[in-house]
């Protein structure tokens, strides 16, 4: 198996690590752990985590932050299809009162390489095996008076090897042959320009660009331009009304013509029903029409609900109860979940949660943690995972965990 570091020796990798961390005394950083496994009669699995966040005031206006992410399981977990990763990103910050800049570099290396398939419909029969991506990113925002304007640029690399099939029809089987490692490029920038109109209501205008130079550019090109808007009210001292709204345009031969405009709308609600009790209400909607705006198209929908309640007795508001719903039934994925936590004794405290996928699982989760006021947490965790149908057997993990701050 190819080591997850093999492009950077673990001597620089180590080092890098400790200058930061002796380095960056000024700030609030933190280094999070977690390690999950199977219990049961179900085929073990786990999985480890290791986040670590440092960052450096070089000058009251320019600041160095470093973060890393290393994660190792034997199961395939999210969009990565690699049992092993790791994400590292440096950044570098200037502030003045008319301008912030940013530049920041990031790296996510594989370790066992798997295969992914970027092209199935073109080319069926190639995949690539990713190794390693690299990200460069620079970005300007101003704001003077009620005028704000920002832009970026980003260029990705994907460090992967093409992966061909040929079909042997004397041994009836298929041959893979793995080619020289190449570099897929990636391309992003756009640029933003707002203005406030109101306290609150803010408008304003942007563009973007996109592209990708894998094996027909031509093909992952893409343009728009758009207009959005913002609402920030507060009607009175217990309710406050957010909303938002974003119109793009979007340019590409290859868009189908009922998709290349995107409305995106959301509205949110959050009051105070009584001291210590506190509500929202959301809504969110993703729709597209055509050029000539003839009919509206329906992309998702989601509205979402909850109401928590912070008890008196814990000083340090962490003790909780809380309950809500999701309801969206576009996209067939609405949820009804619950929460509660409470301070057991001193610096201990105790946490259950309950969350419902209808017709899909139900899902169990306890934690027992205790805090270093200043320094840190520990913790323990448990779910318990009930999939649908009640035929498939359940599955539970028990896991521990620690923060750290410094």
């Amino acid at each position: 198996m190819r080591k997850v570091c093999s492009s950077m020796s673990k001597q620089r990798y180590l080092l890098i690590t400790l200058i930061i961390l002796s380095c960056s005394l000024a700030a609030q950083n933190s280094w999070k752990t977690e390690f999950i496994a199977s219990v049961g009669d179900k085929e073990p699995l786990w999985i480890g985590r290791s986040n670590l966040n440092a960052e450096l005031y070089i000058k009251p206006n320019l600041a160095l932050n470093f973060r890393t992410k290393l994660e190792s399981s034997d199961a395939l977990e999210r969009e990565f299809p690699q049992k092993t990763w790791s994400n590292s990103a440096l950044s570098i910050k200037y502030t003045q009162p008319l301008l912030t800049a940013e530049a920041s570099y990031r790296s996510t290396l594989w370790g066992s390489s798997k295969a992914l398939n970027l092209y199935p419909v073109d080319s069926p029969g190639l995949d690539f095996r990713r190794n390693a991506e690299h990200q460069s990113s620079l970005s300007l925002s101003s704001e003077f008076q009620k005028l704000r304007g920002s832009a970026f640029a980003i260029h990705r690399q994907l460090r992967a090897r093409p992966v061909s099939y040929v079909y042997d029809w004397q041994t009836d089987t298929t041959i893979s042959e793995v080619h020289a490692e190449k570099g897929l490029d990636n391309v992003y920038a756009g640029a933003d320009a707002a203005y406030q109109i109101r306290p609150y209501l803010r408008a304003g205008a942007f563009v973007r660009h996109s592209e990708a130079h894998f094996d027909r550019a031509d093909s992952y090109r893409m343009d728009a331009a758009g207009l959005n808007a913002e609402l920030e009210h507060k009607l009175d001292s217990n309710t406050r009304i957010l909303g938002h709204f974003v119109w793009t345009n979007r340019f590409n031969e290859n868009l189908s013509p009922e998709s290349r405009n995107l409305l995106q709308s959301g509205v949110r609600i959050q009051r105070t029903l009584l001291p210590g009790l506190n509500s929202f209400v959301s809504y969110q909607n993703n729709s597209c029409t055509d050029a000539g705006l003839d009919t509206l198209y329906l992309i998702s929908n989601q509205i979402r609900a909850q109401i928590q309640y912070h008890f008196s007795y814990d000083p340090d508001k962490d003790s909780y109860l809380l309950a809500g719903a999701k309801f969206s039934k576009s996209n067939e994925a609405s949820a009804f979940f619950s929460e509660a936590q409470s301070r057991i004794m001193n610096r201990l405290y105790a946490r259950i949660g309950w969350k419902w996928l209808p017709e899909l699982y139900v899902q169990y989760n306890g934690r027992l943690g205790y805090f270093f006021y200043g320094l840190g947490e520990m913790y323990l965790l448990y779910q318990k995972h009930e999939p649908f149908p009640l035929q498939t057997a359940d599955f539970h993990y028990l896991g521990f965990g620690s923060s750290i701050y410094f």
